[in-house]
């Protein structure tokens, strides 16, 4: 098999196999996965081809490896850092949102949650206050009560 790629699809390429070796690999080793390292060697194998894409800029060797330069790694870890500040606000709104929804649920909610796994869609107005919350005060005034 073959694939053709553009200069332009091979420097995404490179970016989002870096972005996903990052999380896979973190994943697979906090998991104790024995193999975790493959992905290292997936990313070094594809950064081999830079040569064919014009894409020299992207990569160095060290040590008879294949790995991408400081400024390709910074990109990545940027989109990286902005991700997980996005991701964060999300999952506060939404296990929050959760929280309260459970709370408020009547019976026959509470059966059809476990039935169908599905929370009611006034969820989403709790998801919603919450979103608003942190919009406008970030963590200021949250609170954990004994």
């Amino acid at each position: 098999m073959q694939i053709e790629l553009t200069r332009e699809q091979y420097r995404e390429l490179v970016h989002t196999i870096l972005a996903g070796t990052y999380v896979r690999e973190a994943v697979e080793e906090w998991q104790g996965s024995p193999d975790w390292e493959r992905l290292g060697k997936l990313e070094e194998y594809i950064l081999s081809f830079a040569g064919q894409f014009a894409s020299e800029d992207m990569v160095q060797r060290v040590d008879g490896e294949w790995i991408p330069t400081t400024e390709v790694t910074d990109q990545m870890e940027n989109t990286i850092d902005e991700y997980n500040d996005i991701e964060f606000w999300d999952q506060l709104s939404s296990r929050l949102g959760q929280r309260d929804a459970e709370r408020t649920m009547t019976s026959q909610e509470r059966r059809e949650l476990e039935t169908m796994g599905q929370y009611p869609d006034r969820v989403y107005d709790f998801f919603n206050k919450w979103t608003e919350e942190f919009e406008e005060h970030g963590v200021d005034r949250l609170e954990v009560k004994e």
